[in-house]
C-alpha cells in the first residue's frame, strides 16, 4: 500500500471530552471520495499505545464514520480506499482544566446554638456559575447552593462539612472540608 496523491484528506470533526479525565470525546469522519475509490476503511489507533481502537469497513458515499467515548490524547486515523491508497492523519483531543475548590473558610470553633458562615470558591472546568454541594459529615445531610457563602447553625454537636463544586457542564471538583 503506497502513498498516492489521489488519496484525499477526509473532513474531520473533533469533539473534545466535556470534563477533565472524561471519555465522552469523539472523532467524526466525512469521507472524500475519488473516482475509483468508492469504498473506504478507517482504522483508529491510540497514538501513544499503538492500540487499534476501532476499524470501520465498507464506508461508501453519503456515509460518515466516527469513534465515540474516547478521552483526551492523540489518535491516528488510517484511511485505506478501494484502490489501495493509504493515508494516515493524527488528531488530538484535549480536555479542559479540572474543576477545583481553590479555597474554603478557615476552621472555626462555634458554640452550641451559635452560627457561622462557611464559604468555598471554585475555578476551572467549563467555568461558572458553579453549584456547591455541602454535606454535614456528622448528620450526613447535604444541601446544594448556587452561591457561597452559606450560613450554618450549630445546634447540638460539633460538625464538619465537606464541599464540592459542579461547573456549568456538570464536571465535579475535588472535595474539601471545613
Amino acid at each position: 500500500q503506497g502513498q498516492c496523491p489521489t488519496c484525499d484528506q477526509p473532513g474531520i470533526t473533533i469533539i473534545n471530552p466535556t470534563c477533565n479525565g472524561g471519555t465522552d470525546g469523539k472523532i467524526i469522519i466525512d469521507p472524500v471520495f475519488q473516482l475509483g475509490s468508492e469504498e473506504h476503511t478507517y482504522t483508529y489507533t491510540d497514538s501513544l499505545t499503538t492500540l487499534v481502537l476501532q476499524t470501520s469497513t465498507n464506508i461508501i458515499t453519503g456515509m460518515q464514520d466516527s469513534i465515540i467515548n474516547i478521552g483526551a490524547g492523540a489518535y491516528t486515523i488510517t484511511l485505506v480506499d478501494s484502490s489501495g491508497c493509504s493515508k494516515d492523519t493524527t488528531v488530538w483531543l484535549t480536555q479542559p482544566d479540572s474543576t477545583i475548590i481553590t479555597s474554603v473558610s478557615a476552621d472555626e470553633t462555634i458554640c452550641i446554638n451559635g452560627s457561622t458562615v462557611i464559604s468555598a470558591i471554585a475555578s476551572g472546568g467549563s467555568g461558572g456559575p458553579y453549584t456547591y454541594t455541602w454535606t454535614d459529615l456528622v448528620t450526613n445531610t447535604s444541601f446544594i447552593e448556587t452561591s457561597t457563602p452559606q450560613n450554618v447553625n450549630l445546634t447540638t454537636t460539633s460538625n464538619c462539612y465537606s464541599v464540592f463544586a459542579t461547573d456549568q457542564l456538570g464536571c465535579i471538583s475535588n472535595d474539601d472540608s471545613i
